[in-house]
């Protein structure tokens, strides 16, 4: 297939520049297994014909944005704005009893806003940060899997056009703060403190947006200080990374099996050392 990227920046005058960029990409299509318990047991444990192949997947991007500088440059930021629409959106879906494969989304259309900015308060505090707005929906997916806990057959299908994407926060928030300044008992080597906490909003754990797969918003919160040599080659680092313990979940899945349950892996604990 063939896919390709057209690019146009625009210097301006106080170094700041201006961009748009249209992307054409590609991803071949392929073929799904029929699970051993098809062979075993018979047609009702076994994927139709039509789920046995999976198309191409295409997408076209589009993007537009903004890359400046402030106040002596000590004032950094980057801002841009996607629409990116996708053909035969490829979905990896579970279908009860077991078998794991990929399948065809009619349509997918992707829009948001994304900004960063790192700013020089002075020659000891940096503070740096980052948002992003994504609306990621399926313009059209009329064949997507039931969940297990709604209908355990092969054939079972539903309709999520118009729903939102699985694992596709709305909100993704970034705020980090650094100090940095001599340490005076000794003079070759800096003393550092920082923190940073990132939130993302709520998401859905599985394809099929079952609501108790569903990861309510949640922000962790992580700080380190420590000792850096100026010149030498060493850095000393006290860190802990979620310091408030906050329970989430990262990936979730129905296991195998006629079973109901959800499986969840879980978001670090807190977690604390020294590197």
């Amino acid at each position: 297939e063939w896919t390709w990227s057209l690019k146009a920046a625009y210097t301006l005058a106080d170094g700041d520049l201006v961009y748009a960029s249209y992307d054409r990409g590609f991803k071949s299509g392929g073929f799904n297994r029929q699970e051993t318990l098809c062979f075993i047991l018979g047609a009702s444990f076994c994927l139709p014909d039509e789920r046995l192949t999976f198309d191409p997947e295409t997408t076209d991007s589009f993007e537009v944005g903004y890359k400046g500088n402030a106040f002596n440059n000590r004032l950094n930021f980057n801002t841009a704005v996607f629409y990116q629409t996708y053909d035969d959106f490829q979905v990896t879906s579970r279908f009860p009893p077991s078998s794991i494969i990929v399948q065809n989304a009619a349509s997918v259309e992707t829009m948001g806003i994304e900004a960063d900015f790192t700013a020089y308060l002075n020659d000891m505090f940096t503070v740096d940060g980052s948002v992003a707005y994504i609306d990621a929906s399926y313009d059209s997916f009329t064949n997507a899997a039931c969940d297990r806990t709604v209908n355990k057959s092969t054939t079972c299908e539903q309709d999520l056009s118009g729903r939102t994407l699985d694992n596709s926060p709305e909100w993704t928030i970034n705020l980090g703060g650094e100090y940095r300044n001599v340490f005076t008992p000794m003079n070759d080597t800096e003393l550092f403190v920082g923190a940073s906490v990132a939130y993302r909003s709520d998401v859905y754990l599985i394809d099929t947006l079952a609501p108790d797969a569903q990861q309510d918003g949640y922000a962790l919160l992580d700080g380190r200080i420590g000792l850096d040599s100026i010149d030498g080659p060493w850095t000393l680092t006290a860190w802990v990374r979620n310091a408030t313990d906050e329970e989430y979940a990262v990936t979730g899945a129905r296991p195998s099996g006629h079973s109901d349950g959800l499986r969840l892996t879980q978001g670090l604990p807190r977690t604390y050392g020294v590197t």
